[in-house]
């Protein structure tokens, strides 16, 4: 707004402000007023408008109340409104409201008008707080800030109903019912379904490597640590650890050591599709004023793949995409809620690359919450892969099983289905031996007490 040497408003955009004002207030009664005498004229304006909107507190509770009846199938007579509200105050408002109503004719312009004076008040609000920041702060910590502000408010609302449906729209229909699964579709064999998904592992087990490995396997379709592939697909990896050139190289190296036909390795190119988020800020989950919110990315994940939907959808590492860990549960949850919204669009698997706790490195864990950080991450992921590297030395004392010999030029790991939700429980051990590019698999043993208590003592005497 324009001043005077004085700091003060010009007269005439005093004026102006009084009457733009005047208006809204005069659109706001003339709505509720509306939906009092015509209640069906709510259908036409619910997705236009919402009771932070309005201008006037309690023409916004009053809104507010209109909703709530209607979810209850009950009409918003004046009685009933003043019941609701049980306020003296919003009583005589209500009485005021239902003696001007005439018509709803104009509910939908209405609508319109209050929702954009309600957005405007909205970012003249957030451009005095950005005002207020910008006290010597270096500019691109005001321009993340803004970004990261603005991605808030843009997905709020849309992300978010804030008002319970009828029971009567949740009623199935025999078609739903019909059409109910019992369990997600599964990509691959007693090992990844479209749901959320977490692979924990310490630095430098080559966690990375190994999931571009199942993106080629599940691209061509063949046969994954000996499961089979259900449904073969491509797979969106988008990192923001290692650039998309070294992951590039990396495929391509694992391509080589496959042996593949021209079309195979063609189709594995066509089908790991990697996008390189380093150095950017661009996140699932931010932390504004302590609060843990959404940003759009799920969303625009789902709009951008729909009509050519990925197998898998990885992000590497998880902690690149969430909040700070000043908020560990709440930061957790929220990362599986955008996993969640991204498996309802593109039915797909979503993965996240975490790293093992250190206290969980040193024991050697292998159970769902070796992970870093909170509980919530692991009890919200569907499935749990974890991965451990093995050392001869290690206080585990783990043998590799028949066939697997360990050699200098080779690495061993151990990958255990630590958490599947949709198959069948006590699953074997994998044990992955990597030389350079190479993968192979070896299943661990079934051993009884007595044979493990042996091994231990057997290689406690060597």
């Amino acid at each position: 707004m324009s001043k005077t040497k004085q700091g003060l408003p010009k007269p005439w955009e005093q004026h102006q402000d009084a009457f733009q004002r005047a208006i809204i207030s005069r659109a706001e009664r003339a709505l509720l007023s509306g939906l009092m005498i015509e209640p069906n004229a709510l259908s036409r304006i619910v997705d236009l408008v919402s009771p932070a909107d309005f201008s006037n507190d309690d023409h916004g509770e009053v809104f507010a109340a209109i909703l709530a009846l209607s979810d209850d199938g009950i009409a918003p007579e004046p009685e009933t409104l003043m019941n609701a509200l049980n306020d003296r105050r919003k009583r005589e408002l209500i009485v005021s409201l239902f003696a001007d109503a005439t018509t709803a004719a104009n509910a939908t312009h209405d609508a319109k008008c209050i929702q954009a004076a309600g957005a405007r008040r909205r970012l003249s609000t957030f451009g005095g707080r950005l005002a207020e920041r910008e006290d010597g702060r270096h500019p691109a910590e005001l321009i993340e800030w803004t970004r990261v502000e603005l991605d808030a408010r843009a997905v709020d609302e849309p992300m978010i109903e804030t008002r319970s449906p009828p029971r009567r729209a949740l009623i199935p229909s025999e078609e739903e019912i019909a059409r109910g699964r019992l369990a997600p579709r599964c990509i691959v064999d007693r090992y990844l379904y479209a749901d959320v998904a977490q692979v924990v592992g310490p630095s430098g087990t080559g966690k990375t490597t190994l999931l571009l490995y199942e993106a080629a396997m599940i691209a061509l379709g063949a046969p994954l640590w000996g499961l089979r592939i259900e449904q073969p697909g491509w797979t969106l990896f988008v990192t923001a650890e290692d650039r998309r050139e070294r992951l590039l190289a990396r495929l391509r190296e694992i391509v080589a050591a496959l042996k593949l036909s021209e079309a195979q390795r063609r189709r594995v190119f066509d089908s790991v599709i990697i996008w390189d988020l380093c150095g950017s800020s661009l996140k699932l989950t931010p932390l504004i004023q302590g609060n843990v919110v959404l940003t759009r990315l799920a969303d625009d994940l789902g709009r951008a793949y729909r009509d050519d939907r990925p197998a898998v959808v990885t992000f590497d590492p998880l902690v690149s995409f969430g909040a700070s860990e000043q908020a560990v549960n709440d930061n957790e949850q929220a990362l599986i809620t955008s996993a969640r919204r991204i498996v309802r669009t593109l039915d797909c698997c979503v993965r996240f690359v975490h790293h093992t706790g250190q206290a969980n490195v040193r024991a050697t864990t292998l159970d769902p919450y070796s992970g870093r950080g909170g509980s919530a991450l692991a009890d919200g992921s569907c499935m749990t892969t974890v991965l451990q590297a093995w050392n001869p030395d290690d206080e585990s004392h783990r043998r590799p099983p028949p066939g697997c010999k360990p050699d200098p030029e080779s690495s061993l790991m151990i990958l255990t289905r630590a958490k599947l939700s949709d198959a069948p429980p006590h699953l074997p051990e994998f044990w992955i031996k990597r030389t350079g590019y190479a993968f192979e698999r070896f299943v661990e043993l079934k051993r009884s007490p007595e044979e493990a208590a042996a091994d231990q003592a057997d290689q406690l005497e060597h």
